[in-house]
């Protein structure tokens, strides 16, 4: 009897999350979190038509704003333990735990950055994609904290890639102990605790990698891609004639003074955080940068 009880709440559960979440129909694929904006990388590439590519599907947006993210998940991404099984999204959907760390993950980077990268909700809308990937590696067993347990150490790799130039990827690791990974969590259950991104020496640079590739950081003597890429932001809003020739000269400072002054922002001929964000939206945009 107990264990009919059992089974007919577990399929009543099922039954709930059915309801409430979008059904991929694709073989091997999974349920997305209704609501959420996520989409795990075998949704995303059968939605943009692309193939999977080392869990990374990469596509061409038919909208892409420079600056804009679009986060998915890894389909190698694991979730959590329980009994000494790891599963991974791709077998579990998004569960809640790996979807709470998106949101955390999300709010770091877009933090870590000043507001000047920000995530959407349409993939088309974005011109980084950025992957989230977790693991556990086994270490035997683990005792502390008066429980007993298998130590894993879960490591959390993200990998960002800009879409309209896909040479220009950065990539964020960070790893737990054994100690600070597990968790019990009922009879013989186990949850990851994921390590925590925000403050890390590693999402700075992560962030800024991302940043660059728009042009943060350009200044008098600067030459490359992320010059061209000023330079044309600056000729977009006819603050510089001619073509991009991705070399800051004078002309190109002036022009990047005059833009700054136009914005309200200190004319140091330097493209900052709020600079940045000039060359391609409006002042409340400029505005909301921290």
């Amino acid at each position: 009897m107990r264990t009919i009880r059992i089974l007919a709440l577990v399929l009543s559960l099922l039954l709930a999350v059915a309801a409430n979440a979008d059904v991929v129909s694709a073989p091997g694929m999974s349920r997305v979190a209704a609501g959420k904006g996520y989409r795990q990388a075998d949704a995303l590439a059968a939605q943009m038509g692309v193939a999977l590519a080392d869990g990374m599907p990469l596509y061409a947006p038919a909208n892409a704003q420079p600056l804009n993210a679009y986060m998915v998940v890894d389909p190698r991404c694991e979730v959590g333990i329980d009994r000494d099984d790891i599963y991974p999204v791709s077998e579990k959907g998004l569960v809640p735990e790996i979807t709470d760390c998106l949101d955390r993950w999300i709010e770091d980077i877009q933090s870590a950055s000043g507001n000047v990268i920000r995530f959407v909700a349409d993939p088309n809308d974005a011109d980084v994609l950025v992957s989230a990937c977790q693991s556990f590696k086994r270490y035997g067993e683990y005792s502390g904290g008066g429980m007993s347990a298998v130590g894993y150490a879960c490591t959390v790799q993200l990998t960002a890639t800009q879409l309209s130039d896909t040479g220009n990827s950065a990539g964020l690791t960070l790893t737990n102990k054994p100690q600070d990974t597990v968790a019990l969590r009922g009879n013989g259950r186990f949850w990851k605790t994921a390590p925590k991104l925000a403050g890390s020496d590693q999402l700075d640079a992560f962030v800024g990698n991302i940043m660059c590739w728009y042009g943060y950081g350009v200044q008098a003597g600067s030459k490359g891609a992320p010059v061209k890429r000023v330079q044309q932001g600056l000729i977009r809003r006819q603050f510089l004639g001619g073509k991009a020739d991705g070399s800051f000269g004078p002309k190109t400072g002036k022009a990047l003074q005059a833009l700054q002054a136009a914005c309200g922002l200190e004319q140091t001929g330097v493209v900052d955080g709020k600079t940045l964000v000039a060359l391609y939206y409006d002042r409340d945009a400029v505005d909301a940068v921290r």
